[in-house]
């Protein structure tokens, strides 16, 4: 939620050429952007979101959970399993 989109490509793919067992995993977190496009936690009220303003802790990017598979498998995974 911090690193910008080109960020967490690279982030990817550095992890992936450290990987050489077929058989790693890598577990990780993400925002999950809603309907709105808009980058917040699902429970955030406006006093959450103020409070972050105030805090100048800004989410970067975030993506919705269905197009996740499709962002691991173009960006090196070899199989993309999402649970929630």
């Amino acid at each position: 939620m911090y690193l910008d989109e080109v960020e967490i490509k690279r982030f990817f793919k550095e992890i992936r050429s450290c990987t050489r067992n077929a058989n790693s995993h890598f577990l990780f977190t993400y925002m999950n952007k809603q309907p709105s496009g808009s980058l917040q936690f699902e429970s955030a009220t406006k006093l959450v979101d103020c409070w972050l303003w105030l805090k100048k802790e800004m989410f970067r990017w975030g993506i919705a959970t269905s197009e996740l598979p499709g962002f691991l498998l173009a960006n090196g995974s070899l199989t993309a399993r999402v649970r929630c």
